[in-house]
């Protein structure tokens, strides 16, 4: 799911989720089913957690934990098993199972062993890399036109050709804080030329995806259009 267009993003904070998701993605190799932030709700994500890891155990987290923990610092992850009627003791055997390996892996976590609680685990170390430091960036993809060539070079920006999707990328990069929306505010960007959008953390040598490629619906703006107004 898309992150929302209004919710500030922290550079470390991005960094301790990256490193989340890949410590908990070990756990497919121990019969675990792992969904990092895909579902907007609990209920649904526990649901398919439940269908797609039939009989297997199961780690979530939502996309609004995800968008909370860049203010929060923090994340609540939820655990079970993917079979009807589990006993509370199956399920806190996970949930060892699930703290154990966490902690394992340098994680700070804080969880009261009960099985219908969460875990919740600290994303506040300091993962930035000082010599080459990440940024995040917010990549628009806007048609291949000269109109909006025009515009974008107006505004001082650039744009490198995107021929796989058969229009143009521009990168625009956050301060730390920002939200997409104030990206785009900042750089007086008209959201009506994007056609589609994502973010993610770059240095000199790496590049590592925040968020996946979405469409831009230009109706999620109304709301704060409408508060700017």
């Amino acid at each position: 799911m898309p992150l929302g267009i209004d919710k500030k993003l922290r550079v470390n904070v991005a960094l301790n989720i990256i490193e989340l998701q890949q410590s908990l993605l070990k756990l497919e190799e121990k019969n675990f089913y792992v969904d990092c932030g895909g579902w907007v709700t609990w209920r649904e994500a526990i649901q398919i957690a439940r269908k797609e890891g039939k009989d297997k155990k199961f780690v979530i987290f939502t996309q609004p934990e995800e968008e909370m923990a860049h203010e929060e610092e923090c994340m609540c992850l939820a655990f079970g098993i993917g079979k009807e009627n589990p006993s509370p003791d199956e399920i806190r055997i996970v949930g060892k199972e699930l703290f154990d390996f966490l902690e394992s892996q340098g994680f700070e976590l804080a969880w009261d062993e009960d099985p219908n609680s969460f875990i919740t685990i600290g994303l506040d170390k300091d993962l930035q890399n000082d010599e080459d430091p990440f940024h995040l960036v917010l990549e628009i993809h806007v048609p291949d036109e000269d109109a909006i060539k025009d515009k974008v070079k107006n505004l001082g920006l650039y744009t490198a050709p995107n021929h796989f999707n058969k229009c143009l990328n521009v990168a625009l990069t956050f301060n730390d804080g920002e939200s997409a929306w104030d990206v785009l505010k900042r750089n007086v960007f008209d959201w009506k030329d994007i056609q589609r959008y994502c973010i993610y953390l770059e240095n000199e040598d790496d590049q590592i995806d925040i968020m996946p490629t979405w469409n831009f619906y230009a109706d999620w703006l109304d709301d704060y259009l409408e508060k700017e107004s």
